[in-house]
């Protein structure tokens, strides 16, 4: 996948939901279980034939659904600054460890 949280998000998940803060503009997101499951996606540099897969097996839906359900999410996260897509450079560094991720969480 070539999309990663921008810089200026935290999130927690609670009670199977992501909660996000858009730390510039001080908005809050709350997401739904399915859309949590795409925020998820992103978070951990799922693959998307993965992530459909998952979904389908979840709720029974068909995998054009999901795709189609998935780039329109990513692209409202992309215009509201929520998520970004990754540069090369990032791509051949890896994923971001554990660490980066749990301090970009919501405290509680």
């Amino acid at each position: 996948m070539d999309l990663a949280l921008n810089d200026n998000v935290a999130f927690e998940i609670l009670d199977g939901k992501a909660v996000i803060l858009h730390l510039d503009s001080g908005i809050y997101y709350q997401l739904n279980a399915s859309a949590t499951l795409y925020w998820l996606a992103i978070v951990e540099s799922e693959q998307l034939a993965d992530l459909v897969k998952r979904v389908t097996g979840i709720y029974q839906v068909e995998p054009e659904n999901v795709e189609e359900d998935f780039k329109e999410l990513t692209e409202y996260w992309l215009r509201i600054g929520l998520v970004k897509h990754v540069t090369e450079d990032r791509l051949d560094s890896g994923p971001p460890s554990d660490s980066r991720h749990a301090s970009r969480k919501l405290d509680t």
